[in-house]
Order: structure tokens, then C-alpha cells, then sequence
């Protein structure tokens, strides 16, 4: 659905064109998830790598990174990087003291709040978190300051995958991916 309201824009012309970056777009957004997001693997001497050994873990993901996801991955194409499952970050959620959890959300105060009680209640082995934008500097410092765990911590990225908020909620054609 998500990229169905960029593909009405991209089709005014020619439906030749449009299949194409219709399946360019969501190719595209398919490889920076797996790539950015899931794609890492412990590989020689336990550093992190595109290939090496799948290591388990669970994807926590918010409204918006939702979207995003379902709209160009299939569970078992996420299953295949290591993703064993993907979760809701404001929905209960169960402990998991087994596995990672990587945190693909906007940056704003709700999924801040959220993040901060899973690292502090250690809900999880190790956490990596990768906003979808720029992460303003007075939140960011904000969670660091809170974080009372520090080395559960993993990473902690911005990867610009990010939506125009308003045009997707009203599904017009001018939501963007950056």
C-alpha cells in the first residue's frame, strides 16, 4: 500500500516506466533493510559482517517502520537474515534474554521512553538501534544520558529511510523515500 501511493505519481506516463521504478523503489528499499538494518552476521574472530554465521534475533519495529517493512519484505525473506521475529515496539512484548533486539523506529520521544525501559530492564541480550532519520540532539543526548546499560548497546545508527508522516497516513502521492 505504502508504495502504491508512489507508483499512482510514477505512472502518470507510461506503464512500462512505471512497473519499472515501481519494482526499482521497492528493490531498493528491500536491500538498504537487509542490508542496514538485519543484514549483519558474526563472522571471523566474532566481528560483524554481511556474511559469516546467522545470529537470532527479533525486530522491533513502530507504525511507520512497519509500513515500510511489510511493504517490500515477506517474514521469510527476514527469517533468512536472522530475524525471527518482528514485534511491535508500543504492543506487549515478551522478555527475550536469548536474543538481540534491533529497533527500527522513528526517533521521537514515545519510542525513546520505550527503548530506555527494555535496555534498563535488560529485555533483551543487546540492542541495536537505527533510526529512520536524523535523531535530534537533544534526544539523542537525552537517551544517552538515561541509558543505564550501556554495554547492552550495540549499535546505535541513523539509516534515512524515511517517510513524509502526513502523506502516508492520508496515503497521497507524495510521500518520499530518502
Amino acid at each position: 500500500m505504502l508504495f502504491r501511493s508512489l507508483h499512482v505519481t510514477l505512472c502518470k506516463k507510461s506503464k512500462k516506466v512505471c512497473t519499472t521504478k515501481m519494482a526499482d523503489l521497492q528493490e531498493t528499499v528491500r536491500k538498504k533493510i537487509l542490508n542496514e538494518v538485519v543484514g549483519l552476521r558474526k563472522g571471523e574472530e566474532g566481528k560483524e559482517s554481511h556474511g559469516g554465521t546467522l545470529q537470532w534475533k527479533g525486530l522491533i519495529v513502530d507504525d511507520m517502520t512497519l509500513k515500510v517493512v511489510s511493504s517490500c519484505l515477506t517474514m521469510a525473506q527476514l527469517a533468512s537474515e536472522g530475524v525471527s521475529n518482528v514485534e511491535h515496539v508500543h504492543k506487549h512484548r515478551e522478555p527475550n534474554s536469548l536474543e538481540e533486539a534491533i529497533y527500527f523506529v522513528t526517533p521521537n520521544d514515545k519510542n525513546i521512553n520505550v527503548i530506555l525501559k527494555d535496555i534498563n530492564a535488560k529485555f533483551y541480550s543487546g540492542f541495536r538501534i537505527m533510526f529512520t532519520e536524523t535523531c535530534p540532539e537533544s534526544l539523542l543526548d537525552r537517551f544517552l544520558s538515561k541509558v543505564t546499560r550501556p554495554n547492552l548497546v550495540k549499535s546505535c545508527k541513523q539509516v534515512y529511510l524515511s517517510l513524509d508522516r502526513k502523506s502516508t497516513r492520508l496515503n497521497s502521492s507524495h510521500a518520499l523515500i530518502s
